[in-house]
């Protein structure tokens, strides 16, 4: 038996694996559940998650989740400035088929209320923290924005978890498109962000889940393939644009939980 003490490096090295472990357990877990109730649905003959819509929606208002797949381009129809707040409206048709007063809607990656809608548009007010941490303050009328719907209870995650909650903006530094029809995205981070972001880690911009291809001094660069340069807003930026960010939510709690307390 070793009597030598542990390195003091090492508690939190295997508390960061047994972290690890345990999302994976709970991601497993999570996939199981919606096996079982979706088999339960089949033999029953009845719809996953049968419920009043009204009902659906405020269990995704309580903590609405989004997974950074872009359902709808929309437009600034107007932006109006209130002191230091501001009321936003956009034009959409796809992300209102099922919208009621309240819900949640992404709108760049922020997770907006959706209030006075429409039946080709919605509105939401935007708080100065809002303003200042995000790039919705600096859009113009007619500005394409990328929207998604909160994931539903039975829904797939098919990118990665997004809250909507932005962290800070990044600069658009360039847009370059490749032999292979794809393009190449490089934008520069902020520094209090660089810790979150790693090779291969998924990271939301501007509401779109991609995944970090290289990261050198700050500037990360993804490959954007054909649908998602057809289908998002980032053809339109333009070079020193800023462009909202969303870290990992797992990176920040789990920095949390090894960080050496005071």
């Amino acid at each position: 038996m070793n009597s030598e003490h542990t390195p003091a490096n090492a508690l939190p090295a295997a508390m960061a694996e047994l972290i690890t472990k345990c999302l994976l357990f709970l991601t497993l877990l999570q996939h199981w559940l919606q096996g079982v109730i979706k088999l339960s649905c089949l033999i029953l003959h009845r719809p996953a998650f049968s419920m009043p819509h009204n009902c659906v929606c405020a269990f995704q208002n309580a903590n609405p989740m989004f997974t950074g797949i872009i359902e709808e381009l929309g437009k600034i129809q107007s932006l109006e400035r209130h002191g230091e707040a501001a009321h936003l409206r956009v034009s959409c048709t796809a992300v209102l088929s099922d919208a009621t007063e309240g819900c949640s809607i992404s709108v760049n990656g922020v997770c907006l209320t959706a209030i006075e809608i429409e039946p080709s548009s919605f509105a939401a007010d935007l708080a100065p923290e809002t303003l200042r941490r995000t790039n919705l303050g600096s859009l113009a009328a007619g500005a394409q924005v990328n929207l998604e719907r909160p994931l539903q209870a039975n829904g797939r995650l098919s990118g990665h978890v997004v809250q909507g909650h932005i962290d800070g903006t990044g600069e658009f530094l360039s847009f370059d498109q490749l032999d292979d029809n794809n393009w190449w995205l490089k934008i520069r981070i902020p520094e209090e962000l660089d810790r979150y972001v790693i090779f291969k880690g998924s990271l939301a911009i501007d509401g779109i889940s991609l995944t970090v291809a290289a990261i050198e001094d700050r500037v990360v660069s993804v490959t954007i393939i054909p649908h998602t340069y057809e289908h998002t807003a980032l053809r339109t930026h333009n070079p020193g644009d800023r462009v909202n960010l969303e870290c990992d939510i797992f990176a920040k709690y789990l920095e949390k939980m090894i960080r050496p307390r005071e």
